[in-house]
């Protein structure tokens, strides 16, 4: 065999070996592939040849970037077959030639919806609050990324839909809610948890001296913010909890950067990572919470840690009680003898 033989051979095999790792990963980093190469072939591979077949291997996996567009329809049909209950939708236009004129066999993409059934059902048992939020795409198209997340009773997040629009509009925000409210849930009050807020202040006091300042600057703006409840302003004014502790949207920009990566890939291969990655999801939790429920616990582990600290902090209180039925009680800090 010739040393051109062998090159061809050697180059032949580490283009199948990354179409496999970008098959099962689609955003394996470009240094975990040279890392793999190195251990498995014993080659080195510069950063350029690995992005370069990294490109060709996803083209070959999802299509180009024009042509993922036409394999997402066919992707998310596929996706429910094996997820029923799951919903996707697609906003289209009219494709123009460049003297005008709508080509009929053409539709030019708009906006696409999708929310997995597992989450939906999985809401159920989360805290009444979402967060939305929204992020770039990168690479070759323009786009936002919209994410609905939740959390559940062990602190876990939970993804819950998502949309890829023109951008953070008006529009497309009503548009993604109104979806979800009909394809995710109809639960009522619910806690909206839209953007990051310019200031942050736990104290009512000065959260109201800063609110009546914000008042006084114009009778337009009075007359907005006498139209929103102080509890959806600040975390101080929440007494009923609503925001669990809430005050930004930080478990969306968590989500967003476990799907970082994925933002820089064709259409089809993003929407098919964010279905890989929520699989891992409740594979993960399932089994965590099945081994809880094997030993005993009532409780998710969040809950029986805060338990079992207040059973603690407890012990040191005083407890009277003040009605008949015990439904009323006196409780007093010190030392029980």
């Amino acid at each position: 065999m010739t040393s051109q033989d062998h090159k061809k051979m050697t180059s032949t095999f580490m283009s199948n070996y990354i179409l496999g790792m970008v098959s099962a990963q689609p955003t394996i980093p470009i240094s975990l592939i040279q890392e793999r190469i190195s251990g498995q072939l014993n080659y080195k591979v510069s950063y350029f040849k690995a992005w370069k077949a990294k490109q060709k291997a996803l083209a070959r996996v999802f299509g180009d970037w024009e042509e993922s567009y036409d394999l997402l329809p066919r992707w998310l049909e596929y996706m429910m077959r094996f997820s029923p209950g799951s919903h996707y939708e697609f906003v289209t236009t009219d494709y123009k030639d460049q003297y005008g004129n709508v080509v009929p066999d053409f539709k030019k993409f708009g906006r696409v919806f999708w929310t997995y059934k597992q989450c939906c059902d999985a809401f159920n048992y989360c805290k009444p609050m979402i967060q939305i939020d929204g992020t770039f795409l990168y690479e070759k198209y323009s786009g936002t990324l919209l994410i609905a997340t939740t959390q559940d009773g062990n602190s876990n997040v939970l993804p819950l839909a998502f949309a890829i629009v023109e951008g953070e509009t008006l529009g497309a925000w009503t548009w993604f809610l109104r979806l979800m409210r009909v394809h995710v849930t109809r639960k009522q009050g619910i806690c909206l948890i839209s953007d990051r807020h310019a200031t942050y202040e736990p104290c009512s006091y000065l959260f109201e001296q800063r609110l009546a300042a914000f008042r006084g600057r114009n009778t337009a703006v009075r007359q907005w913010i006498n139209g929103i409840s102080n509890e959806k302003w600040s975390r101080a004014c929440d007494v009923e909890g609503r925001r669990y502790g809430h005050m930004t949207t930080n478990l969306s920009e968590a989500v967003n950067k476990v799907f970082r990566d994925a933002r820089k890939l064709p259409i089809t291969a993003l929407v098919k990572c964010t279905y890989g990655r929520l699989v891992e999801y409740f594979v993960q939790r399932g089994s965590a919470a099945a081994a809880q429920q094997r030993a005993g616990d009532r409780y998710c582990n969040k809950v029986m840690e805060a338990m079992t600290k207040n059973a603690t902090v407890a012990q040191s209180h005083i407890v009277r009680t003040y009605s008949i039925d015990r439904s009323r009680f006196e409780v007093e800090e010190g030392f029980n003898q």
